[in-house]
């Protein structure tokens, strides 16, 4: 496994060689860019996403992963990370900044009859044996759910 963060690799411009990636983010808007940029990208293939609280809590994040997913048509598992720091510390969250979803002034909606499945985070080490450990973990925000599943 690799560890490498998204500045590093676009500043380098090293996306080449990197075959399957396992994303760690907050995915509100800027993790969100940085994710749309993944999905277009033809050197990269998102083989998962891990969603922690970050701009917003987590339960919005994982609203807004999968919103991605429906407005996409994608097949990409999501495991449900971090709802808190590992410190225990509550998370403060500041709507004014990152608009009351986390994705600035859009409110996503899904119709319900879509049905969207989430992971636990349980699942993630199997599922990356599953792969061969042939992938490279790219973290957006906290590391709060990569350090539990260490």
């Amino acid at each position: 496994m690799k560890y490498l963060n998204i500045l590093d690799l676009l500043a380098s411009g090293c996306l080449i060689w990197i075959k399957k990636v396992l994303l760690f983010g907050d995915f509100g808007i800027d993790d969100t860019i940085a994710l749309l940029f993944l999905l277009f990208s033809k050197e990269v293939e998102i083989v998962g996403i891990v969603a922690d609280y970050g701009n917003v809590e987590r339960s919005k994040v994982l609203r807004n992963l999968n919103y991605i997913k429906y407005l996409g048509n994608l097949n990409i598992p999501i495991f449900a990370g971090a709802e808190t720091a590992l410190t225990g510390i509550e998370p403060i969250y500041y709507p004014e900044v990152h608009g009351p979803e986390g994705l600035g002034s859009i409110i996503p909606q899904i119709p319900e009859e879509i049905d969207m499945p989430i992971y636990e985070i349980e699942y993630l080490k199997p599922y990356i044996r599953n792969l061969n450990y042939d992938i490279t973990i790219v973290t957006l925000g906290r590391l709060s759910s990569l350090a539990a599943i260490m």
